[in-house]
């Protein structure tokens, strides 16, 4: 069996192939795809129940689980630890089981595969991406599926070199930004002004500063990531057309080194810093609030995004994340939200919202649940009403208290009840 040989590159800081690497990879690339073929690879199931019709992935760039949601008072991730984590899902653990480099990494979360790809940009991946998925099989404009980027050597992910794939299905590409405060305005204002099918959000900010041995400096990178995806976040759900329609991951595309591997400047091995990154997922189809205790890695965000297109990626690995989802795309089997013991299990959309939210409830007795909109005391507003418009265990709340007033802006709780089980979800009011 023929294998590629690597050699560590002491100024790129990264392993590369060696001479006749990259044609070593391609064949090996092909032989891959014609077993994945021979076997007919994974496909989309029904998916009537759906309501995600646009995905927002945001990456950010480098940070440390330690920093990220592994602090324990989430000091430079209050929005996506705190907010955004509950009105969504995550799992107990996330990982870049490949490289831990940026654009392997990225390439592992658009891909679904694990693909040893340069790490300077000069490599695209061998195996097609969900945007090239997308457009093949749905017809979708580029104008609708874009890449905003801090780092412009990610443009190699808008497509493969795949044969059967490749630019005439790549994404739109804007990577021509200067920090991470200017992706969050092309971003906000590409997203708002085309409503994309799908978008990939690059913040590179912490990585850069990170390399530079600057501590201050990556903290604080940190925490205006966190700020502006929660702003971009609070924007889509504030938008008539994609509010309660839109499903957004966040994660890394690789940690850094821990204290024992070298510290936090650098990055590119196996240590559990390198490996262990940050993943929530908020939207329409996930519960709200929810810890599960599963454990996934970078490839199921481009599965589970293309479960919620209804994308089918037959060459592509990893796994759909249904612990985290209200219609998983097979039959869930394990302690979770599922499980006849659980507790009930809300989901809210829009959340956060300007107005009013629906919300979706699974569970023991979830179809005679009671539910309440309680205050940040914990004091009863308003009696929700159930709905049959989005099917069985719905409910809809209309931006009011029990007097018809206005709600203003604030944390809100919805407890769902159904004998002696509960369940809670925040709902967070804009206006």
């Amino acid at each position: 069996m023929m294998r590629t040989r690597f050699e560590w590159n002491d100024c790129a800081c990264r392993l590369q192939p060696a001479a006749g690497g990259v044609r070593l990879r391609r064949a090996a690339a092909a032989l891959a795809l014609a077993a994945l073929a021979a076997f007919g690879g994974p496909t989309a199931p029904a998916r009537a129940a759906i309501q995600t019709r646009h995905v927002v992935i945001v990456a950010i760039d480098g940070a440390r689980y330690s920093e990220t949601l592994g602090h324990p008072s989430l000091a430079y991730q209050p929005r996506i630890g705190g907010d955004l984590a509950a009105v969504g899902s995550r799992p107990s653990l996330f990982q870049n089981v490949g490289i831990t480099n940026t654009v392997p990494g990225m390439s592992a979360m658009v891909t679904g595969t694990l693909q040893p790809i340069a790490n300077d940009g000069s490599e695209r991946p061998h195996l097609p991406t969900l945007f090239e998925y997308l457009r093949q099989q749905k017809g979708t404009p580029e104008s609708l599926v874009r890449l905003i980027l801090r780092k412009p050597k990610l443009n190699v992910l808008a497509y493969s070199d795949h044969p059967a794939y490749g630019a005439t299905y790549g994404a739109h590409v804007n990577a021509s930004l200067l920090s991470d405060l200017d992706v969050f305005l092309a971003a906000r204002d590409e997203i708002l002004a085309n409503r994309p099918v799908l978008t990939l959000v690059h913040f590179g900010d912490p990585d850069i500063i990170a390399h530079g041995a600057n501590w201050s400096g990556y903290l604080t990178a940190i925490r205006l990531a966190d700020s502006l995806t929660w702003q971009l976040w609070s924007a889509i759900q504030s938008d008539p057309v994609m509010a309660g329609k839109t499903t957004m991951f966040v994660t890394n595309d690789h940690g850094r080194h821990d204290d024992l591997h070298g510290g936090y400047v650098n990055h590119g091995d196996g240590c559990d810093g390198c490996r262990r990154i940050e993943m929530v997922m908020a939207g329409p189809d996930c519960y709200s609030g929810y810890l599960s205790g599963g454990a996934h890695e970078q490839r199921c965000i481009a599965r589970t995004a293309g479960y919620l297109l209804g994308v089918s990626m037959p060459l592509a690995a990893g796994r759909v994340m249904d612990d985290l989802l209200l219609e998983p795309s097979a039959p869930f089997v394990g302690v979770g939200p599922r499980s006849p013991s659980s507790r009930l299990v809300l989901a809210v959309v829009p959340n956060p919202t300007n107005a009013g939210a629906a919300v979706r409830v699974t569970g023991p007795g979830a179809e005679v649940a009671h539910l309440d909109l309680l205050d940040a005391s914990g004091r009863r507003i308003v009696a929700l009403r159930p709905t049959a418009v989005t099917g069985p265990g719905s409910w809809q709340w209309d931006g009011r208290d029990a007097s018809g007033h206005e709600l203003p802006p604030g944390h809100y709780l919805v407890r769902a009840s159904s004998g002696a089980i509960e369940g809670r979800a925040t709902l967070v009011k804009l206006h």
